[in-house]
């Protein structure tokens, strides 16, 4: 197996977790002998688990290279919020069922 395909397998939860949360990657190849990760997360919150999931792995992480960028535009559209006055002879359980 060579030295590429051995740190992808090393980091495949880094890689499954990328996949997951929307990161729109870039670049993955090997670079000065270390795993290299380019890309962008729709989220700061996103690009800190994937760093927490590396430091996981390897505490040190020195074989691997992470650059990752935020880029709103990859999170998902968020929902407006649905409004309703309450009237007369609503209860939480009526409401609940229709929405």
């Amino acid at each position: 197996m060579d030295k590429l395909e051995q740190l992808k397998l090393k980091y495949q939860s880094v890689l499954n977790l990328i996949a997951q949360k929307g990161v729109r990657l870039t670049h993955v190849h090997l670079e000065k002998d270390k795993l290299f990760v380019q890309g962008s997360a729709p989220s700061q919150e996103i690009k800190n688990e994937i760093w927490n999931q590396i430091k996981l792995v390897d505490p040190a992480y020195g074989d691997i290279t992470c650059d990752l960028t935020v880029d709103a535009s990859l999170a998902p559209p968020v929902a407006e919020p649905k409004k309703y006055t309450v009237v007369a002879g609503d209860s939480l359980w009526k409401i609940a069922e229709r929405h």
